[in-house]
């Protein structure tokens, strides 16, 4: 499968699972909770993110822009991008709308290693560049799946009031 195409299915993924987030929160409304609200936001934005982020290298297609740039570009973008949101959701965590628990050290654990690859394109894009990207994403796209399977499968509801 080439990158193009794979990039495209992550894209379809990606709006797809955001889609499901808005599904999630309309039908469970009955009980949202701040914190289940917050993170079904979350996947919604992830996965948007993602799909604008695994379409915008194919923007390039065709152009004289050499591929390295393309990928220090996107990958640059994308990795500040991931690192602002994660200090604007972080005031969420710190208040505990969202708790603190497995899936939050696993998503910071994914979140570290998709920054890493971004920031490896951005110090030195080379062959292995759309690879790393592609991996990056779905890195990404993995903490929104996380999210909202913690959001609709927990039974936890809000969170205790410290």
């Amino acid at each position: 499968m080439q990158q193009e195409d794979l990039l495209m299915t992550l894209a379809e993924v990606a709006v797809t699972l955001a889609a499901l987030s808005g599904v999630a929160g309309v039908l469970g409304g009955r009980s949202p909770g701040l914190g289940r609200a917050l993170l079904l936001r979350n996947v919604a934005l992830i996965g948007m993110g993602t799909g604008l982020f695994a379409v915008l290298p194919l923007l390039f297609r065709g152009t004289d822009v050499p591929a390295s740039s393309v990928w220090r570009g996107c990958s640059a973008l994308a990795g500040l991008v991931w690192f602002i949101a994660f200090l604007v959701h972080y005031p969420s965590l710190k208040r505990g709308l969202i708790p603190v628990d497995w899936a939050f050290w696993l998503s910071l654990a994914i979140s570290i290693n998709g920054i890493g690859a971004l920031g490896w394109n951005v110090a030195s894009a080379g062959p292995l560049s759309s690879q790393r990207y592609v991996a990056a994403l779905l890195l990404w796209l993995s903490i929104a799946g996380l999210n909202f399977v913690v959001s609709v499968f927990s039974a936890r509801g809000e969170p205790p009031v410290a």
